[in-house]
């Protein structure tokens, strides 16, 4: 999206778990494995839910000590594979939170754990929720007081191999519409800045 810095080891992370109910508390518990990266990462979530969760896999609650968390508490019990869509005002609150911290420099990047759309969308917001992407690009618009919305570029990278979307998020018979030459232009002028950095 414009900016960014270039995540390496001594980058300060911070993860949105996702939907507290999915996968997302299940793959911040296998993160304790892994000291060399969580050393440098800050976790929104209710750590209640990660204690509950590494106890339903058997993960001792020592190895959760060196988690840094920011806390936030959710306002309805959270059960495992029971999405609860009044839980999705604190999801979102939780994204909102990393994209601020990214946005003011506290922190270098953010990874955002799985969401369930379909559930997020069950919870009557006045917006339809795409995924992260456009969520954080319309946040990040309304946090840095800018008129025109920023433009998302999805990108996905594996070793030396990186691709970036023309389009993120919009019905299959959009695409030849939204692929203009000013489109096409500026996404190029994104990931040619981004990979700059």
């Amino acid at each position: 999206m414009g900016n960014m810095k270039k995540p390496n080891s001594n980058s300060k992370l911070i993860l949105t778990v996702g939907e507290p109910a999915g996968i997302g508390p299940d793959i911040t518990c296998m993160l304790t494995k892994y000291p060399e990266i969580i050393k440098n990462l800050t976790i929104i979530t209710d750590p209640d839910i990660i204690y509950a969760r590494a106890k339903l896999l058997d993960i001792p609650a020592d190895n959760l000590k060196y988690l840094n968390f920011y806390p936030i508490k959710y306002k309805y019990p959270v059960i495992p594979s029971k999405p609860n869509p009044d839980n999705s005002e604190v999801l979102l609150e939780s994204i909102k939170i990393a994209t601020k911290l990214c946005a003011d420099k506290t922190y270098d990047a953010m990874i955002t754990g799985p969401v369930n759309k379909a559930v997020i969308n069950q919870a009557g917001f006045n917006f339809k929720f795409t995924g992260h992407t456009n969520f954080i690009a319309d946040y990040l618009s309304e946090v840095k007081n800018q008129s025109t919305p920023f433009t998302p570029v999805m990108m996905f990278s594996y070793k030396n191999l990186k691709i970036a979307l023309a389009t993120v998020h919009i019905p299959l018979k959009e695409v030849a519409k939204t692929c203009t030459k000013e489109h096409l232009e500026k996404t190029l002028e994104i990931i040619i800045q981004d990979l700059k950095l």
